[in-house]
């Protein structure tokens, strides 16, 4: 697997150009993960800083590359919707984006 770190809007736009937006993709695999655990005597150990790290699996329907995995670091809000029981859970489209050294991700909604 090649990790390509993105460091700006060039990195974004090769990386949404290269995975077609993600059109006719799916979310397949989350995790979320901190540093923080629980140890053998039980005490509490807290993670220093912004600990939080999600890592995404997609699919999609084409090739090259037919799957991508998003890892972010430092997370500060995340959010998910599952969509309606009679809903697809297509992604038709994605936006990742970077403001004020902050990069956001986003699957815009869809009217239904």
């Amino acid at each position: 697997m090649e990790w390509v770190e993105i460091k700006g809007n060039d990195d974004i736009k090769d990386v949404l150009d290269r995975y077609g937006h993600f059109h006719d993709s799916c979310l397949k695999e989350l995790m979320m993960w901190t540093e923080s655990y629980v140890d053998h005597s039980r005490s509490m150990r807290v993670g220093d800083g912004l600990d939080t790290k999600i890592q995404m699996l997609f699919q999609r329907q084409f090739l090259n590359p037919s799957a991508i995995e998003l890892l972010f670091e430092e997370v500060t809000h995340f959010q998910l919707k599952p969509r309606a029981e009679n809903d697809d859970s297509i992604i038709y489209d994605a936006v990742l984006m970077l403001r004020e050294n902050t990069f956001y991700w986003q699957i815009p909604l869809i009217d239904t």
